[in-house]
């Protein structure tokens, strides 16, 4: 809850509302096979640089720094990483967190040439398929909450995979 004098505080401190977040549950129980026809599986070591690269720019995020600090996550504790691939070519990235019994299904994104093909959908079921394997209980997840009259195919996805809404949040910006 923000305090009272909230609008005073941010006018004050030089700090505005960013986008709308919407954070997501579900119980890792019966997670389904989703329908495409792209290869999901883990990613080790060896393909950490390709997988942060689509990560970043299916975001449309410059790679510079981002793609080392991503992929040296990979093969952590607690962290995997995924990918759907494209024969050899990996076209969508994904990645999973879990700590005490808890899978946090954080960063998704596909490459533009290859949305609409189930990517997503399939990195999600095959994370929280691993999750239940790994003794997790719950799922959660976070993305954008679309505008009037916009859709967000991440969350479309999320809902779709057994994911509900348990609350929003705004993003506050300080530019001192």
């Amino acid at each position: 809850m923000l305090p009272d004098d909230w609008d005073s505080i941010c006018a004050a401190q030089g700090i505005s509302a960013g986008v709308t977040k919407v954070r997501l549950v579900r119980d890792t129980g019966s997670a389904e096979e989703a329908g495409t026809a792209l290869r999901i599986d883990r990613v080790d070591a060896g393909d950490a640089a390709r997988w942060a690269s689509v990560l970043v720019r299916g975001f449309g995020m410059p790679e510079a720094g981002l793609v080392e600090m991503l992929a040296a996550t990979v093969g952590r504790p607690g962290f995997a990483a995924y990918a759907a691939w494209d024969r050899d070519e990996i076209v969508a990235a994904g990645n999973m967190y879990v700590f005490n019994g808890v899978a946090g299904m954080f960063g998704a994104a596909t490459l533009p040439s290859h949305r609409g093909r189930g990517a997503q959908s399939g990195l999600l079921a095959r994370r929280l398929q691993d999750a239940s394997a790994a003794g997790c209980h719950l799922a959660i997840a976070e993305t954008g909450k679309p505008g009037p009259g916009q859709e967000n195919s991440s969350l479309n996805n999320m809902q779709r995979a057994g994911f509900t809404i348990r609350y929003e949040r705004v993003s506050w910006i300080w530019r001192p």
